[in-house]
């Protein structure tokens, strides 16, 4: 059975229209991170990324970073809400090391350990 977020995802892949998507509080989780990371590896023209209080782990963050290490037009990721930790803070600064284009993750505060990627950031 293929799940909505990955509907959505296949739906994006090649969209040139969107560029800012809002999937806050529903519920994705590892799996619906994990198939936006994979999205976000071939999508060219979204540029905010708003995934807060989706019960987002350390598997979902570990995707995202993969993402990042390819995409190059997200300007704005925003994952307030999210259980990442202290190896997912860590998975995400690893996917900045050759990320150009991202600008702003917003609300940090929610993780401690997050607070660290913005030294990171350009």
């Amino acid at each position: 059975m293929v799940s909505s977020s990955q509907c959505l995802c296949d739906i994006l892949v090649d969209n040139a229209g969107i560029q800012k998507l809002q999937l806050n509080s529903t519920n994705l989780g590892d799996e619906g991170a994990k198939a936006i990371a994979e999205m976000l590896k071939k999508n060219s023209s979204l540029r905010v990324l708003e995934l807060n209080n989706n019960v987002i782990d350390y598997s979902g963050f570990t995707s995202i970073a993969g993402a990042l290490l390819e995409n190059n037009t997200i300007q704005i990721l925003s994952l307030n809400g999210n259980y990442g930790g202290a190896l997912g803070a860590a998975a995400l600064a690893k996917g900045l090391e050759r990320n150009k284009s991202l600008r702003r993750m917003s609300h940090l505060s929610f993780c401690p350990h997050l607070s660290m990627l913005n030294c990171v950031l350009r």
